[in-house]
């Protein structure tokens, strides 16, 4: 299995996805980086080797997100993890409240 140091894409696919990220207003993301369309750019440049290539990622790795729709996105998985974390809660406060003999309700399971 190749290390993330052995795989690179061109800088020119680079400028490619960095001016469509612009001409859609959308960010850029690599594995679980966020990047600007202008900080792209700038670690690219910064990266690119004598071949003109941009090592640690592909051009597969490279995707155009809409930074608003994925703010919404994590909001919902957080309310979703805040309810979870809510009915445990519940269940260990009863637990403790009532004992160890206490019969679970269905809801605490």
């Amino acid at each position: 299995m190749k290390s993330k140091n052995d795989v690179g894409t061109t800088i020119t696919v680079c400028r490619y996805r960095i001016r469509d990220a612009k001409e859609a207003k959308v960010w850029i993301k690599i594995f679980d980086k966020w990047y600007t369309p202008e900080e792209f750019e700038s670690d690219c440049n910064r990266r690119v080797n004598k071949y003109d290539m941009v090592m640690g990622f592909t051009h597969e790795d490279i995707k155009l997100i809409d930074p608003i729709a994925a703010i919404k996105s994590g909001r919902k998985h957080i309310s979703e993890l805040e309810n979870k974390l809510l009915t445990f809660t519940k269940k260990v406060i009863k637990y403790y409240q009532e004992g160890p003999d206490y019969k679970m309700d269905d809801e605490d399971e």
